[in-house]
């Protein structure tokens, strides 16, 4: 178990040193670590606010309050239109999707539109969500 923990801690070490380096400008002053233990978090990456499958998740996360509350899910939203290093990030077709578990590991990463009920099924077969889950608040 402690061993467990020691993965755990380790992993979101990673992730944190992972996200100042890979990450653009504007997401590099955002404190990932102050959401550790407490909120799954869902970053999304695209050239605007009008990105298509930003919409579309936006919109279902607005008809979910219910079970996103249940889950402990935050969402950010960072614009894709950035330098990093040499690599200029801009492409018009452009989206991307990261669902951070509460001990700061990526569970789920993707280049496309992902429904949220799908974010749902994995986060619901995580053993921490499996013990929440008897504590429902709505």
């Amino acid at each position: 178990m402690n061993l467990r923990k020691n993965e755990n801690i380790f992993s979101g070490i990673l992730l944190l040193s992972f996200m100042t380096i890979m990450i653009p400008k504007e997401l590099q002053g955002f404190e990932l670590s102050r959401y550790l233990w407490k909120n799954r978090i869902i970053l999304t990456f695209a050239d605007d606010e009008d990105h298509p499958d930003l919409i579309k998740l936006k919109a279902e996360m607005k008809e979910n309050d219910c079970e996103i509350l249940n889950r402990d899910l935050l969402h950010f939203h960072f614009s894709n239109d950035h330098k990093i290093g040499n690599l200029t990030t801009t492409n018009d077709k452009s989206f991307r999707i990261l669902l951070i578990g509460k001990d700061g590991g990526i569970k789920y990463e993707s280049n496309r539109s992902v429904f949220l009920i799908q974010l749902f099924e994995l986060i619901d077969s995580m053993p921490m969500r499996q013990d929440e889950m008897q504590h429902e608040r709505c």
